[in-house]
């Protein structure tokens, strides 16, 4: 008898236990779902004040449109020096505006990490710049680097056709002469060479950027590119994807007509995986001798993001005002050094991306790069690494003030009258503010990793280039 009774109080007091553990679960179930919909209601917040910068962006991207339009049909036949400088201004103010959300409202940095020599280079020559396309904003940052180096206007890309065509963005593009292409390699040697031609003659500085994998990493496509590697008896690289020689060879050919150094940059993200590959540098073997020393450089990235100090680098995330914090490696390496042979050439690239791969690793293990001392014997610094990072300038903040001073009043003054007028323009109004949220959620959505390229997919699927 008495042990059924301890028995059933035994039974009881699992009971009760079960009952208040189910019910300290519920309450921190509730708590983690307040404090999840009190972060998104803090989000929607901060979004609020990017919707305004956009509406002011797209307004006076517009009118910037328009003036370069007329430019181009008025000025550019008469005097294309004339019509590059007017240009410059054009695209120093609508750049900016974006600038403004990675310097002042993230409060974002990058800090390049060169030796002395090169820094007091940059900015003051011509450039081409090539850099890994990891992750959502290494476009972003390459422009903080332009800004620091007074060359974010003189900032040149080769880019896809498509986005010529789109608003704002895609027509500056076409109006400020960067390179469009179209992944055929038949037409596009012909659109490269004229370009470079067309910028070498350029008399400020310009910095021609360029992607060099021509996408974005991804597992798969490190996957892809690892199989490659046994296939072919190579070493698989850790952090980045194998280069693709037949590419860097033929870009070596026609730097090697108007050019003396190259420049590697190699652009790493601490969390996650990177590769770099020379996909993009299919370029032909084009005489052009009249631009010999007008690129007297390139300039490759190795950008390390801190991500326990500064956030995950999405563009949400500095939309958001987080800080996101990033570290650039710049090497010099003279031309001359490359092998003109193409089977030592293709061993040299390889090797070279044997070390920049081994730079990674040291990067995701100790949180910063070596210097010059460890990094081995065939580097190219010229004296000891050194971090160099210019201050952030107040134009960007004084162009952002001076254009929403002129369009957004307009703006809530009409959609006010809208919201005040009946229920029809009401609908009208709403329409409005969800187009331009809409818009903007398409700009976020386009920078994802995800919408990398075919890289890593079978031939079947994949696109000419």
């Amino acid at each position: 008898m008495q042990s059924s009774e301890k028995a059933q109080k035994t039974t009881q007091t699992n009971t009760k236990e079960k009952c208040l553990n189910r019910k300290h679960c519920l309450i921190t179930a509730s708590k983690s779902t307040q404090e999840r919909n009190k972060m998104l209601a803090i989000q929607k917040l901060m979004f609020l004040p990017v919707v305004v910068l956009f509406i002011n962006l797209f307004i006076s991207g517009l009118v910037i449109n328009l003036i370069q339009l007329l430019l181009w049909v008025c000025v550019r036949p008469g005097s294309r020096w004339l019509y590059q400088k007017v240009n410059y201004y054009l695209l120093y103010i609508l750049w900016t505006q974006i600038v403004f959300i990675g310097e002042w409202w993230s409060s974002s940095t990058c800090a390049i990490l060169t030796d002395d020599e090169t820094w007091s280079k940059m900015g003051k020559e011509h450039a081409i710049v090539i850099m890994n396309h990891s992750f959502e904003v290494d476009w972003l940052m390459g422009w903080l680097v332009c800004e620091q180096s007074r060359l974010l206007a003189s900032s040149k890309v080769f880019i896809k056709k498509s986005i010529k065509w789109i608003p704002i963005i895609g027509w500056a593009w076409q109006f400020g002469e960067a390179v469009f292409l179209e992944r055929n390699w038949e037409k596009d040697k012909l659109i490269m060479g004229k370009q470079v031609k067309n910028l070498g003659e350029y008399a400020d500085p310009v910095w021609l950027l360029l992607f060099a994998e021509g996408t974005r990493f991804t597992p798969a496509k490190h996957a892809a590119s690892v199989e490659f590697a046994h296939k072919s008896g190579l070493q698989p690289l850790q952090h980045l994807l194998l280069p693709r020689t037949k590419g860097f060879l033929l870009t070596v050919e026609m730097l090697e007509t108007f050019t003396s150094y190259i420049f590697f940059c190699r652009i790493h993200y601490v969390f996650t995986y990177v590769f770099t590959t020379a996909n993009c540098f299919k370029m032909a073997k084009i005489q052009v001798q009249n631009l010999r020393g007008r690129f007297p450089a390139i300039y490759c990235a190795t950008l390390a993001f801190n991500c326990k100090e500064g956030s995950t680098p999405t563009l949400k995330n500095m939309l958001l005002g987080r800080r996101v914090i990033g570290e650039m490696l710049l090497e010099r390496i003279p031309l001359e050094t490359i092998p003109e042979n193409p089977d030592e050439a293709s061993k040299w690239l390889y090797n070279n991306y044997r070390h920049k791969d081994h730079m990674l690793d040291v990067y995701k293990r100790e949180g910063s790069f070596p210097s010059s001392d460890l990094i081995g014997e065939h580097h190219h610094f010229r004296g000891p690494i050194r971090s160099h990072y210019r201050p952030r300038r107040l134009w960007s903040v004084i162009i952002m003030l001076t254009t929403s001073y002129f369009t957004l009043p307009p703006v809530l003054y009409a959609l006010y009258a809208l919201f005040c007028s009946g229920f029809i323009n009401v609908l009208i109004a709403v329409s409005l503010v969800l187009a331009v949220m809409y818009a903007l959620y398409k700009l976020v959505a386009l920078t994802r990793v995800s919408k990398g390229s075919s890289y890593g997919r079978s031939d079947a699927e994949k696109k000419t280039y």
